[in-house]
């Protein structure tokens, strides 16, 4: 609330994560973000590689599935390493 009226009415989560306004993002800078925001609200998307696939496929399906998530690489039926989109990267730069 401001001067008597509702800035943004939501769950915690919804605020802090997006705050309505420059008010409520002072606001929700405050809370304990680790309290307030669950961990399946932020996670990123797997995708399956196998060991043949490049640095640069590997790259590719994160991107076509949303962006943002890493790779787990699979052998049969078990995941036998997951990498990041950044160690995706650094992979296809030669670093």
């Amino acid at each position: 609330m401001r001067d008597g009226k509702f800035v943004q009415v939501g769950t915690p989560e919804d605020i802090v994560l997006r705050p309505a306004d420059d008010y409520a993002r002072r606001f929700a800078v405050e809370a304990p973000r680790a309290k307030v925001v669950r961990a399946g609200t932020i996670v990123r998307e797997t995708v399956t590689l196998s060991g043949a696939d490049t640095a640069k496929t590997g790259l590719a399906r994160p991107a076509e599935a949303g962006g943002g998530g890493g790779a787990a690489i699979v052998r049969g039926e078990t995941a036998q390493r997951v990498v990041t989109e950044l160690q995706l990267l650094e992979a296809q730069k030669g670093g």
